[in-house]
């Protein structure tokens, strides 16, 4: 899934932050796409699914397992909101070239733990 693509270019930053102005914004598109590609419960393997709107999450009809948002994602295991980690990969893809932990930290202190740089 590519965030940044907008009709085979790269988003501008304007573009970024008009389309992902918010939270909400954030996890809708990326709810659209996790659904684009098709939800599989890990428990039974099941494809037919519920979208709990009170706790942004998945469940599946066969078996009420629960599917997050960021599961089976980089963004899992994390509490970071949303947006910040679609800025981060923003940053990351929009240069077109890496970019270091201490500048991303720069640009984003809420991403690193206090006490990670050294």
């Amino acid at each position: 899934m590519a965030l940044v693509a907008l009709k085979n270019r790269t988003m501008t930053p304007k573009e970024f932050h008009e389309k992902f102005p918010t939270e909400f914004a954030c996890r809708d598109y990326w709810k659209a796409m996790r659904e684009k590609a098709g939800i599989v419960c890990k428990k039974c393997k099941e494809k037919n699914h519920y979208w709990n709107h009170g706790k942004n999450e998945w469940r599946c009809r066969s078996c009420n397992s629960v599917t997050t948002i960021k599961s089976g994602t980089v963004m899992m295991h994390s509490n970071f909101p949303m947006m910040v980690w679609f800025k981060a990969i923003f940053e990351v893809t929009y240069r077109g070239k890496s970019i270091s932990a201490t500048e991303l930290y720069k640009r984003f202190p809420e991403i690193i733990p206090h006490g990670f740089m050294y």
